[in-house]
């Protein structure tokens, strides 16, 4: 994980090198190693951890030979093989073999449509001497951050918007879009940050700033892809399989131990069993380490036994964390570093994740592997069917239903009750409306989340005509959790997050794949499951609960509910448009008493509460390191 931030004064003023220097030393928590470049009207800043295999000799931001390019990246390549046989083949030089190396040689051979050839997860830009312009790309994926700020005088952009607002003269408001779909939804936004002034770089796309301005473009789409097409449904297995090997296997490369979350699920667990395969044949050389987190109080979510399953057959050594030992809120009000989003999970379990860095610190370790977007990437089901319908294409509509019928003995009067009848007449029910759920969310928002929930759907069915492909499209928009926690201690312990279901490899591959491959109706995550067969053990194949912590935090909240309560009394001023105060104490009380509410929209405004008290300019109660 490393640090990245660029300044270019636009109108030709010389680059502030006051301003790069203060955002340089912003980017501290993201490395041990800062260097700063600046020349005439640009300027360059990059942070990485020295043991992060950064040759030595390597100047940080990167000079490409005698100085054509200068780059600063936050980048984990992957297939790198690959792309170094194709710069070879070009007769590309190539001194050192660093990402950063690679990326400047790509971008050499290819100018912008260098992105076209990558392959891992990265942000990073290009000071492009030659051409006297700024380039700049972010994977499609987006789980390494780019944020930017462009006014009539200067762009910047850095890893994140703290870097950005060291400068003095963009505002401090809050973005109200931002904030909407935050509390109401329980969403952050896809293409914006909680800042007014600060933009967000969408994932897939590229920016080119130069003298007349700026231009970003998509160079990544979901939709049209040739579909798949395969022999039998064991065909398809197979491939997945080989696929998913394929992705830990370089997930894995380290010269460090490796820690795995290994919650007892199927997503997690299918991951330490392929790891651990691949070890015992040799393929991978880390040593590996589980960390499973369950709790004896609250046997909903006591995974332990099949975690336990995992490791004895696999002989995985685990380390086993404990609600009860690390409770909810507790160390939530220590003093801390700011951060720019208000991230639910380091917020409310701080102590827990607090371990997991101390734990990964003691071990050496640099990689840590999760199972996040597990339920995001194998979420295909027949839902697409009344879509079609939704949408008008009705002809679409009954060939599915009547390759369904085929291919696994469905009824076309069932399907069609069950697809178009049944979500029909729940849309005409009267709900009970979640602002009666939620009294604390100012009442002008509610609407505003409709139309911007509205736009949002226009957007994405206009990318994304199918359905079912657009399903997963929109899911991995909004799979921002992870880019919000490396804000905080997992980047300052120098520890790589990496999320295999988020390869790229796997979600074309998903894409690219007729339902008819994908969903069996009554098997969830069916390609993973059939896949697992013979790799993991069958009682967690075949398990049908799923652990939750709601109740960890529901405790958490009773035990904590004095010093939760003066926050929100006291709640910043800045987020007086957006919530009411006095509700949201109430329903605080009411919560921790164990009546019920609606719950992503109150842990959302709890977060926000704690976020907003810690920032510097806001005059809140908690304090914050720079």
């Amino acid at each position: 994980m490393s640090g990245i931030c660029a300044l270019y004064a636009m109108n030709g003023e010389p680059c502030s090198r006051d301003l790069l220097t203060h955002m340089s030393q912003s980017l501290a928590s993201r490395g041990d190693a800062t260097g700063v470049w600046s020349e005439g009207s640009i300027g360059l800043a990059m942070t990485v951890w020295q043991q992060d295999q950064t040759p030595q000799s390597e100047m940080l931001p990167y000079c490409w030979h005698a100085g054509e390019y200068r780059i600063a990246a936050d980048a984990r390549l992957s297939q790198r093989g690959i792309l170094l046989q194709t710069l070879q083949a070009h007769q590309i030089p190539l001194g050192e073999i660093s990402d950063r190396a690679l990326l400047a040689a790509a971008y050499h051979l290819w100018g912008e449509r260098c992105v076209e050839h990558l392959q891992g997860d990265f942000a990073f830009v290009v000071w492009d001497g030659w051409r006297q312009r700024l380039f700049g790309a972010r994977s499609p994926m987006g789980l390494r951050p780019l944020v930017y700020h462009v006014n009539d005088r200067r762009f910047i952009c850095a890893s994140e918007p703290r870097q950005l607002l060291t400068d003095p003269t963009i505002a401090r408001d809050l973005n109200e879009n931002w904030m909407v779909l935050w509390l109401t939804e329980g969403i952050d936004s896809w293409k914006g940050t909680a800042f007014r002034e600060i933009q967000e770089l969408v994932p897939g796309h590229t920016f080119c700033v130069d003298a007349q301005g700026i231009k970003i473009t998509p160079y990544w789409t979901p939709f049209p892809r040739t579909p798949r097409l395969y022999p039998s449904q064991q065909d398809v297995i197979e491939e997945f399989r080989h696929l998913l090997f394929a992705v830990v296997q370089d997930q894995m490369q380290s010269d460090h131990h490796v820690l795995f979350d290994l919650s007892g699920g199927l997503d997690s667990s299918s991951l330490v069993c392929v790891a651990q395969t691949l070890s015992k044949q040799g393929q991978t050389s880390p040593p590996i380490t589980a960390i499973h987190v369950s709790s004896s109080r609250y046997r909903e979510v006591d995974d332990f036994a099949y975690a336990h399953l995992v490791a004895q057959r696999y002989g995985v050594a685990i380390q086993h964390l404990s609600y009860e030992a690390l409770p909810a809120f507790e160390g939530a009000f220590d003093p801390r570093r700011w951060t720019s989003t208000p991230t639910i999970p380091t917020v409310f379990l701080t102590k827990l994740y607090q371990k997991q860095w101390q734990l990964a610190r003691t071990l050496g370790a640099r990689v840590h592997l999760r199972g996040d977007f597990g339920d995001q990437l194998f979420c295909a089901s027949l839902g697409y069917l009344t879509t079609y319908w939704d949408e008008h294409h009705q002809d679409e509509f009954w060939r599915e239903v009547n390759t369904w019928e085929r291919i696994d003995g469905m009824h076309r009067d069932d399907l069609f009750t069950t697809w178009v009848l049944k979500p029909h007449h729940h849309r005409r029910r009267t709900p009970l409306e979640r602002s009666r759920l939620a009294p604390w969310v100012k009442s002008w928002m509610w609407p505003r989340c409709a139309e911007l929930l509205r736009q949002d759907e226009a957007s994405f069915r206009e990318w994304c005509p199918d359905p079912l492909a657009r399903q997963l499209f929109r899911r991995m928009r909004y799979h921002k959790e992870y880019v919000s926690m490396q804000e905080d201690g997992m980047v300052a312990v120098g520890l790589s997050t990496r999320e295999p279901y988020t390869d790229m490899r796997l979600i074309e591959w998903m894409l690219a794949t007729p339902p008819q491959y994908q969903i069996r109706p009554g098997q969830r995550k069916f390609v993973l499951w059939a896949s697992m067969e013979g790799i993991l053990p069958e009682p967690i194949r075949q398990r049908k609960e799923k652990g939750r912590v709601s109740r960890i935090l529901f405790r958490g909240v009773a035990d904590y509910r004095d010093a939760l309560r003066e926050l929100i009394v006291h709640v910043p001023e800045i987020l007086s448009p957006y919530l009411d105060a006095e509700l949201l104490a109430a329903s605080l009380d009411r919560v921790a008493l164990g009546d019920d509410i609606h719950q992503p929209t109150f842990w959302s405004a709890l977060a926000l509460v704690l976020w907003a008290h810690r920032l510097p300019w806001a005059g809140g109660r908690l304090t914050s390191w720079p």
